[in-house]
């Protein structure tokens, strides 16, 4: 089935950044998770949703007043685990409040069309508001003292890895820690900023004085040589609607030895990694997520020095039996696991100790060279530049 009608309501699709994107409403049957989909689009829908005759989703952060918080949400994680809270509108209309940004909400959309239709619901319609990158810029509350370096991504193993960092400060959503040779911090998220927000969080972290950015994280891989949960891998080219993305003469991942260097798609949803694009994507590319191709276009418009370090955790065209369905319960625990936290403790240098075969860490300045010569552009407006446009979703 063909969804670019029905995804017209979601997001600009046919803005340049998903101009290339063949809009496939997955299956288990053709996604490249298989069965264990459903199983993961049931784990990210709130529990009240129900059937509903009318599902709006909205750009917004709101968690508190009339609004249902999920039981789902993952608590006992430190960063990343607040989810889209939902608030109940008379008897079958329901507002699903959704952090401001484009890919997010399509991704939302997305799986709420797939979970009703997995669990043979009522197709309800859905609608998704428009959100402009003010918006985002607006919701994203960044008040914290920040070194000119930056780690952030997957960062609560980072700190765990050594005793040098200090506590966490900060009480709104974001939190930081410090290193103690100063020059670096850390920098963690209890909500999500997937795919264009971690754009302009980027864009947000330049105002504050931050000039080197390190991104560590987890993506699939369309290799079969790329192991999950052994493979760390970095790059400096992003296809992006049809458009590479190259910030080489400013990769802060220069430092990063030891490591894949890999071709990175951007693709707004894991839901649209069906494996006919998968087919076709390996043709042109190595690795996909929705993060990195944003903040390495941010980075190249900031004049930021921009790299990534992340680790692989799953194979899109293989069955391993590792997948998003389990990758945090998989890549905390075992060996293959120990290698990726060893490799993000200090810096964003990274060498191999030969007596142990792990990652290490070198805690060398990061070079004062490494910060491009391209002009600081001012970002949008206030009024900012429309991302979407309000529509209708009916499967």
């Amino acid at each position: 089935m063909n969804g670019r009608d029905l995804l017209r309501g979601l997001s600009c699709f046919d803005a340049e950044d998903d101009a290339d994107i063949a809009f496939q409403l997955a299956t288990p049957s053709d996604h490249t998770m298989g069965n264990t989909l459903t199983r993961y689009v049931d784990g990210k829908i709130h529990e009240q949703l129900g059937e509903r005759r009318k599902i709006t989703l909205v750009p917004s952060r709101q968690r508190s007043g009339s609004v249902v918080l999920s039981k789902r949400e993952k608590r006992d994680k430190l960063f990343n685990w607040q989810r889209p809270a939902l608030e109940l509108v008379g008897k079958d209309q329901a507002r699903l409040h959704v952090f401001p940004g484009r890919d997010y909400l399509l991704h939302y959309g997305l799986l709420v069309e797939a979970w009703h239709r997995f669990n043979g619901k009522r197709p309800p319609d859905v609608i998704v508001k428009a959100v402009t990158k003010a918006e985002t810029w607006n919701a994203l509350d960044l008040d914290l003292i920040v070194h000119p370096t930056v780690i952030m991504g997957y960062v609560e193993p980072v700190r765990a890895a050594s005793s040098d960092w200090s506590a966490w400060e900060g009480t709104g959503a974001f939190q930081v820690s410090h290193h103690g040779n100063g020059g670096v911090s850390l920098l963690g998220c209890k909500h999500s900023y997937w795919g264009d927000i971690a754009g302009v969080l980027l864009w947000k972290l330049s105002r504050l004085g931050v000039r080197r950015l390190l991104y560590v994280g987890k993506l699939g891989s369309l290799r079969d040589d790329l192991m999950p949960n052994e493979t760390l891998v970095t790059g400096t080219t992003s296809l992006i609607g049809g458009v590479v993305v190259d910030w080489s003469e400013s990769d802060f991942g220069r430092e990063l030895t030891d490591v894949q260097r890999v071709r990175h798609v951007h693709l707004p949803s894991t839901m649209l990694e069906t494996r006919a694009w998968a087919v076709k994507a390996r043709t042109i590319a190595d690795v996909v997520d929705p993060e990195i191709g944003h903040l390495g276009r941010s980075a190249l418009d900031c004049g930021l020095s921009f790299g990534y370090l992340h680790l692989v955790t799953d194979n899109l065209l293989e069955v391993t039996g590792v997948g998003l369905h389990n990758e945090r319960r998989t890549i905390l625990s075992g060996e293959d696991g120990e290698v990726w936290l060893a490799a993000i403790g200090r810096s964003p240098r990274v060498q191999r100790s030969r007596s142990t075969r792990r990652l290490t860490l070198s805690t060398s300045a990061v070079p004062s060279n490494t910060v491009p010569s391209t002009p600081h552009r001012d970002f949008p407006s206030a009024d900012g530049e429309s991302c979407g446009r309000a529509g209708g979703l009916r499967p």
